[in-house]
């Protein structure tokens, strides 16, 4: 069973044995039972599809099992197989940089059991891991639920201890940074961690050395800082922009203002107690008071610093700035930019005058061209509103890179995969945590899809700014089981209300509960029920969800999701395509997944290839957005058909349908060569082998151009119709055809149509056709008109025999002797045999089912 072709993997539990149930995309159905250890087989298949279906999605870059640093700690592990090892490896990597936030830059080097000394409890020690990355070193303590995050260029020394007499300096590594000293002991394996730390360190000075970077790039400044009264702008989300500077609007109760007060002494205190920046301590504390607010004026820093942007931002000085100066701000994806731009926080002041309209437009132009595999999605405009109030431009650039790549992985590509599969793993938890919730809403997808939105949007789309804010808070502390554990809560809440409803009244509960959520800080508010209670509820009920669980869940669903999705997606491809040529779906179906395979070969072969990297265009349609190049379209051709000889035959037809002269073709493109190789008319063939045969350098520029003039320029959205886009694949018999190119002419008809044929009664017609054809040529050499092919005796075909070596004719025949396509379309018609091998149809779908090379 090939394993890109698996859609369900089930572990099914017997009374005597386990067994594994593997379902394929075409619903056969295979069993795997008697295993010594059916759990560890199951995990292995789960890793090894998973592989299998990033390969299947052409927005992930993974084609290939990482290279992974093992260390054979035991012999049952030096017993396992290398793919084992790499793969166990790189399940648990995945879930430790999830857990701690890290992007996927970030390389794992090392880890052992270690301790901490920490300042803030009177030396007191935390047993937990230390993990080494090459930006980054990282400790957990999961007993303590403490973490801390050390960025590798903020360190200035390391200092080794070995045993001083003192239990807690015993086999330790002194850390010191610009405002602390960490210190780790009792450290496992201490020669190796301090070895290795020492070259991370080395290393990082090395590169910030040889760093140039540009400074005269202007970054701006958050748009809050536009505001006389910082404080009015963050607490009151309904200020009337006209009367910002009225200093009535902006009077606070006394109340209120001392609330503020404490918030801000509080994280000040937490500040000198835990640290700042990316290596805060990170521990209960902090989640307590990122659910009670964070003061205005640390916002940004710790935005900053809870999602690793900072240390990314640094790691990466200058790039914003080139980014800037080459993005392209007049591309297709600017157009669905600024159709949602308007639309993006219309209600705060920021976002009222095209300062801050124009900021945000630019931040997502920039990002798109940043990541042109994600470009832009929905919903990203509505967390980029959010981040330009508190950050500048290069800030909030790095922080949606977090966000999109690292925290909400594969939410905003064209496909929405991620958050598809997030909503299988939300139902799953819904089952566990509301088992009667589920069973009433299992079948409401439409209900699905609006708390999908709560996800991709941050619940940015559902609740109000300051609602907002505060749950983007807690996320950037915790993650994404942030977003699972407070959607599970607040179908807690409604539960009741939501058993035995419909569709429609389940949402207009929903809608309605979360209007009625609120802020205790909000004085004015009559609202009962509060986030900060929703938010500690979460923490308390559904703490048992952890990322480890998330991303195993993940797994377990992404193969049906991936296979779902690539269904529909075939389906949509495939129903382009069908007014556009004359097969049948079926064998445009056929011939898509052996287009589509090849396509994932290439992305293995040439995964630097500029092909790769294309984002998904909208002004294109669904057959053009996955193009291949010549060495791919061979390989293509071979599989289906058996030329011999055939690579300048196929170099023509290649340029043929190369139309934009780009080296590149597409789905049609192919689908195209199919039909009239395979399905087309005997005159259609005909014409298509003509064309090929005169088809030059000059008749190409000039067809390009003709198609440029139909686009009306490339930078406007061109809707074709079925007419122009069919006209494209008419073959232009309108061109004269002199010797050479006739001779080009025999030689493709019988490489293509001759095959599978009886070889002699073929070339013999063949012959004779020729020697019509040169008889037309020959009168026309005195008579510059061109002479009906009735004055052509049929004795001249029976002197074959006395015709002169084509030679001769090449040294007889000057250029400007030529015939027309009728004098080649009559001539063929005389002869039977000939106009057999041209109405034989082949069967492509039995070909391409029968072909071993397509399993290869």
């Amino acid at each position: 069973v090939r394993i890109i072709i698996i859609e369900e993997l089930i572990k099914e539990d017997f009374l005597l044995t386990s067994s594994i149930k593997v379902v394929t995309i075409s619903d056969q159905i295979v069993y795997f039972s008697m295993f010594r250890n059916c759990t560890d087989v199951f995990k292995l298949f789960q890793r090894l599809t998973n592989f299998a279906m990033k390969e299947l999605l052409l927005e992930d870059g993974i084609h290939k099992l990482p290279k992974v640093k093992i260390k054979h700690q035991s012999l049952q592990r030096r017993c396992q197989s290398e793919t084992r090892r790499t793969l166990d490896a790189h399940a648990r990597i995945c879930i430790i940089r999830s857990y701690f936030n890290l992007p996927g830059s970030s390389y794992f080097e090392f880890d052992t059991a270690s301790s901490l000394v920490v300042p803030y409890e009177k030396q007191s020690l935390l047993i937990g891991r230390l993990y080494l990355w090459n930006n980054y070193i990282s400790f957990t303590c999961n007993k303590r639920k403490i973490k801390l995050i050390i960025p590798v260029y903020t360190i200035e020394t390391i200092d080794s201890i070995g045993y001083t007499g003192e239990n807690f300096l015993r086999d330790a590594v002194l850390v010191h940074t610009e405002k602390r000293t960490h210190i780790f002991t009792n450290i496992a394996k201490l020669k190796e961690a301090y070895r290795i730390l020492n070259q991370i360190v080395d290393l990082s000075k090395k590169r910030s050395c040889k760093e140039n970077i540009d400074t005269d790039i202007d970054v701006g400044e958050p748009l809050l800082n536009n505001f006389k009264v910082r404080l009015a702008v963050d607490y009151d989300d309904q200020l009337d922009p006209l009367k910002k500077n009225d200093k009535k609007q902006h009077l606070r109760s006394k109340s209120e203002l001392c609330r503020y007060e404490t918030l801000k002494n509080d994280w000040l205190n937490h500040f000198e107690k835990y640290g700042e920046g990316v290596s805060l301590y990170r521990t209960n504390e902090t989640l307590k008071l990122l659910i009670r607010g964070i003061s205005p004026e640390f916002r940004r820093e710790l935005w900053m610093s809870l999602t690793m942007a900072s240390s990314e931002m640094h790691l990466n000085l200058g790039v914003y700035g080139k980014i800037l100066k080459n993005a392209n701000m007049n591309t297709f994806v600017s157009y669905s930019i600024d159709r949602d731009v308007e639309r993006s926080l219309p209600e705060h002041p920021a976002y009222q005058n095209t300062k801050g309209t124009g900021a945000l437009r630019t931040l997502l132009n920039v990002y798109a061209w940043k990541n042109p595999r994600i470009g832009y999605c929905q919903s990203m405009n509505f967390v980029g509103s959010i981040l330009l109030l508190y950050l500048n431009a290069e800030e909030s650039m790095w922080l949606l890179s977090c966000i999109c790549e690292n925290m909400l992985p594969d939410y905003y590509s064209n496909k929405l995969i991620g958050a598809l599969i997030d909503m299988e793993v939300f139902k799953e938890l819904l089952e566990r945590f509301l088992p009667q919730i589920y069973k009433t809403i299992a079948d409401m997808d439409l209900l699905y899809i609006y708390i999908m939105s709560w996800f991709l949007s941050i619940f940015n789309s559902v609740l109000s700014f300051r609602l907002t804010l505060r749950i983007m808070d807690v996320f950037f502390y915790d993650g994404v089981r942030v977003l699972f554990m407070l959607s599970l809560t607040i179908l807690m809440n409604v539960g009741p209300l939501l058993i035995n409803a419909s569709a429609e009244e389940a949402y207009k509960t929903l809608k309605n509960f979360l209007e009625s959520i609120g802020l205790k800080d909000d004085f004015k508010s009559s609202k009962t029920i509060y986030l900060e209670d929703l938010l500690t509820c979460s923490y308390a009920k559904c703490s048992s969800i952890t990322i480890q669980e998330i991303e195993s869940l993940r797994i377990k669903y992404q193969i049906g999701i991936v296979q779902t999705v690539e269904d529909s997606m075939m389906k949509i491809v495939v129903r382009s395509t069908l007014d556009y040529s004359d097969l049948k779906k079926s064998i445009v179906e056929k011939v898509y997944l052996l287009y589509r395979k090849t396509l994932i070969k290439f992305r293995k072969l040439s995964p630097d290839s500029q092909l790769v990297h294309e984002k998904y265009d909208v002004s294109k349609p669904y057959y053009d957005q996955n193009r291949i190049e010549w060495k791919h379209f061979e390989n293509l051709v071979c599989i289906i058909f058996t030329f011999e000889n055939s690579q300048p035959m196929l170099r023509e037809i290649f340029g043929y349908f190369d139309m934009d002269m780009n080296n590149q073709i597409n789905l049609l493109d192919f689908i195209w060569v199919v039909q009239y190789v395979c399905y087309s008319s005997v005159t259609e063939k005909l014409a298509f082998v003509y064309s090929l045969s005169v088809y030059d350098e000059n008749i190409r520029k000039a067809a390009k151009e003709q198609d440029d003039v139909l686009k009306l320029g490339k930078n406007k959205l061109f809707l074709q119709s079925k007419s122009i886009v069919r006209q494209k694949y008419v073959p232009n018999t309108s061109y004269k055809m002199n010797y050479l190119q006739f001779d080009k002419f025999c030689h493709y008809l019988s490489n293509i149509f001759g095959k599978n044929l009886n070889f002699n009664e073929f070339n013999s017609s063949l012959q004779k056709f020729k020697a019509l054809i040169l008889d037309i040529f020959d009168s026309n050499i005195d008579n510059t008109d061109d002479k009906s092919i009735d004055s052509v005796g049929e004795s001249t075909i029976c002197n074959n025999s006395l015709r002169p070596t084509p030679q001769k004719y090449n040294e007889k025949f000057p250029i400007e002797t030529t015939i027309q396509f009728t004098h080649v379309q009559a001539s063929f018609h005389m002869f039977d045999y000939l106009i057999q091998a041209l109405e034989r149809v082949i069967d492509i779908e039995m070909v391409i089912d029968q072909s071993r090379k397509l399993y290869k």
